[in-house]
């Protein structure tokens, strides 16, 4: 099976744009009126054959430019340290909430730096992969 989140972002004639999301295992966060937000994923991968003929939510927000998505990988959850603790959903969370204020170039960095500081050099097990659109 596959993880994923797809996202159609639709531009409208106000200061605001449509953003239809589905996920399979991979939530959207977005922040928004100075909230980190999360549209929830259904709980099976693309490509599971238990359950195949069940379709996925589709989830509709309507969000102002300016607003920001982000979707990832399970791989920046999934880091460990050198203790070969996980480094979480919460935390990340928490990060992007701290970020969001940031310039997106500076947000990518401040990434950067804590995965790092995190890992100490603890072997990556699988991929990682951040994408934030403003």
């Amino acid at each position: 099976g596959m993880d994923i989140a797809l996202c159609c972002i639709e531009e409208r004639e106000s200061q605001q744009v449509k953003v239809q999301f589905s996920g399979a295992k991979r939530p959207l966060y977005y922040f928004s009126k100075q909230e980190l937000r999360e549209a929830k994923a259904n709980k099976k991968s693309i490509g599971q054959i238990q359950g195949a003929e069940k379709n996925y939510d589709l989830h509709e927000l309507i969000l102002d430019k300016g607003d920001i998505l982000y979707m990832t990988t399970d791989g920046w959850i999934d880091i460990i340290n050198p203790e070969r603790e996980r480094f979480g959903s919460r935390q990340f969370k928490e990060i992007l909430l701290k970020a969001a204020y940031l310039p997106l170039y500076t947000q990518k960095e401040l990434l950067l730096e804590i995965m790092s500081n995190y890992q100490q050099g603890a072997e990556q097990r699988d991929d990682i992969l951040v994408v934030g659109v403003k």
